[in-house]
């Protein structure tokens, strides 16, 4: 299973450490609307959801949608 979560920085050493796969940024959330989604699980901290709020359309249906 792979994981993306989406956080602030100062929480991306501690969440590599725990073997997130991927740490969510600005070109996960372009690869993610251009339709590229290669995750299983999305985790947002509650200061991300907005930036994911633009992709429900494409999270949504996939049942990838935090929240």
């Amino acid at each position: 299973m792979r994981i993306a979560v989406f956080a602030d920085k100062e929480f991306h050493e501690k969440l590599t450490e725990l073997g997130v796969d991927l740490i969510g940024d600005e070109k996960l959330l372009k690869e993610m609307g251009e339709g590229t989604i290669n995750v299983d699980k999305i985790i947002a901290t509650p200061e991300h959801m907005g930036s994911l709020k633009g992709l429900a359309r494409i999270l949504g249906p996939r049942g990838l949608m935090p929240n």
